[in-house]
């Protein structure tokens, strides 16, 4: 069909234009170039947002620590004022237990009452005896089991009276 130099015969087709394979080939280059560097880019936006999120939680999680460790230190201290509050009560009770001691000595007892209230010692002859067999209440009807149990104590306590005197 076609010989010679020209590819293509007549003069109602247009010579296409010629590109040559370099500039295609480097307008490929630039895109592929811009795609890794984009790619590049974005990888590195990543990495960025990763170590910024653990830096943020590595905050939080610290943060978080401090405030539980304050929290736990307050309660050692309220731990701490208890426990030297109850030293102190108990020191105070044992205190006291011995001052309950001395006070309760009946050579103490007998000491106080002649010097501080002016008691003397009771003889048989200022004893006064009272007669308690007498009832001076009286009895009700709508009440008869507390009077049953009121007349129990009574002849309990004359008895005893009677065992004693």
């Amino acid at each position: 069909m076609l010989e010679g130099k020209s590819r293509f015969n007549g003069n109602t087709v247009l010579k296409p234009q010629y590109e040559p394979q370099i500039e295609k080939d480097n307008k490929k280059d630039k895109k592929e170039q811009y795609k890794k560097n984009k790619k590049i880019q974005q990888k590195l936006v990543k990495k960025k947002i990763k170590t910024l999120r653990n830096i943020i939680i590595a905050f939080i999680l610290g943060v978080i620590l401090v405030a539980r460790y304050g929290m736990l230190y307050s309660m050692q201290k309220n731990l701490s004022n208890v426990n030297n509050e109850i030293s102190k009560v108990e020191k105070e009770s044992e205190n006291l237990k011995v001052e309950l001691v001395h006070h309760s000595n009946l050579s103490n007892i007998e000491k106080v009452a002649g010097e501080k209230l002016k008691m003397v010692p009771p003889n048989k002859d200022s004893a006064i005896y009272a007669d308690l067999s007498y009832n001076n209440f009286k009895e009700e009807g709508s009440k008869s089991h507390i009077g049953e149990k009121h007349n129990a104590f009574l002849e309990f306590f004359s008895n005893l009276k009677k065992v004693l005197f």
